[in-house]
């Protein structure tokens, strides 16, 4: 297989994690800047070269059949294996520190993942909501001009809301939307925007 193929392979599997996370192919095309029509399309590929149904199709969205999940855990490390070499082996220093808030009472256990996988800056608690460019709680945050609010369900028969927020800079609001879509699956509501 040559380096073309695999290439896109790698990015078609980065793809299909994604669509695995969203359930949905509109909502995976939208957090990736890609049009849904294309990424169906590369879904649809993908499992033509594998032989193998990595989907079932319904109204409400796409469930990723057994297989799929056993093939989304594989690509899930590769992906982490990827971004620990991209870390590791960067020549750049990391430009900015972005702090983040979490109260005692909230455990956050994906938190390592955002300090230890982040190649162009540095994550670090941070004890004051003041300080901080994200905050994630219980409690809603204050209307401020300069923050993205969205506010998060968790569903089911649980009926806390958890809320993440942060400063409107593109390296807060990428790492907010990441956490967002750990704590949740991709199942979140947003509140307002403001610029």
């Amino acid at each position: 297989m040559s380096v073309k193929v695999k290439s896109a392979l790698f990015r078609d599997l980065l793809y299909f994690n994604e669509v695995v996370k969203c359930r949905q192919i509109s909502s995976a095309a939208r957090q990736n800047g890609i049009k849904a029509s294309n990424l169906s399309k590369q879904m649809k590929d993908l499992e033509e070269q594998l032989h193998k149904k990595l989907f079932l199709r319904d109204s409400r969205g796409i469930l990723p059949t057994n297989e799929a999940l056993q093939l989304a855990e594989k690509v899930k490390k590769i992906e982490q294996l990827f971004d620990e070499m991209l870390n590791d082996f960067s020549f750049t220093h990391p430009i900015s520190e972005i702090k983040i808030y979490l109260p005692d009472n909230l455990h956050f256990k994906n938190y390592e993942k955002y300090a230890t996988h982040t190649a162009n800056y540095k994550i670090v608690k941070c004890e004051s909501k003041k300080l901080a460019d994200i905050i994630i709680g219980y409690e809603a945050p204050q209307n401020r001009t300069d923050l993205i609010v969205v506010k998060n369900q968790i569903g089911g028969n649980i009926s806390q809301d958890i809320w993440v927020s942060c400063v409107n800079t593109p390296q807060a609001i990428k790492i907010a939307e990441s956490i967002i879509r750990d704590l949740h699956d991709s199942h979140f509501t947003a509140v307002g925007k403001h610029f």
